[in-house]
């Protein structure tokens, strides 16, 4: 029932105060059912969601699922175009610590280059904590870098685009000096402590 209320709802936090507080019902509710659900049903919950925000506690509830889950609902939310669901479903496997497929990095390797900052930041981070080649190599391979563009404002997205170059460099995928010219500086110091 609270799944059912939290689904319902189409909401943007971006709209009136009517429209937040639906959202904020119907999130809470979602919230209230996650733990009684499986790690594929919190997933194929996740890829209903239909409102521009996640609640980051939900997110904090997701459980790992198996790849081929994982796999499952990357093709769905891709062939849906949702950039929001998409978003919502990159940011589940993050938080879960969901494993991928080579199908599914192949997906989620997509969204590193974004238009949608949100979509883009989330599989940073995933890129960053999940460690998979495919995921890091397009980080390297887009050139991202801390350096902000005049319409690109985000510490998320320094963060764990640095991160993510981090854990390129550490992989081999890119050489020290142009890594390091691509991250943040604030992450120089996580940098010193994990390079040789």
């Amino acid at each position: 029932r609270f799944l059912s209320a939290g689904e319902s709802c189409i909401a943007s936090c971006e709209d009136d105060k009517d429209d937040r507080d639906k959202l904020l019902t119907a999130q809470f509710s979602k919230l209230i059912a996650f733990p009684h659900l499986t790690a594929d049903e919190q997933f194929d919950a996740i890829a209903t969601t239909r409102c521009d925000n996640i609640l980051l506690e939900l997110l904090y509830c997701v459980r790992k699922a198996a790849p081929e889950k994982v796999e499952q609902v990357l093709e769905r939310v891709l062939r849906g175009g949702d950039e929001h669901v998409q978003t919502a479903v990159i940011a589940a496997i993050h938080f879960s610590e969901s494993l991928l497929t080579p199908r599914a990095a192949a997906i989620a390797k997509g969204f590193v280059r974004s238009p949608f900052k949100s979509l883009r930041h989330q599989t940073l981070a995933l890129a960053a904590s999940n460690g998979d080649k495919l995921l890091l190599q397009e980080v390297v391979d887009s050139g991202w870098c801390a350096e902000k563009p005049a319409n690109r404002d985000s510490s998320f997205e320094d963060w764990y685009g640095s991160a993510a170059v981090l854990e390129a460099l550490q992989a081999g995928l890119i050489e020290m000096e142009p890594a390091l010219d691509r991250m943040s500086l604030c992450h120089y110091g996580f940098a010193a402590e994990t390079l040789p």
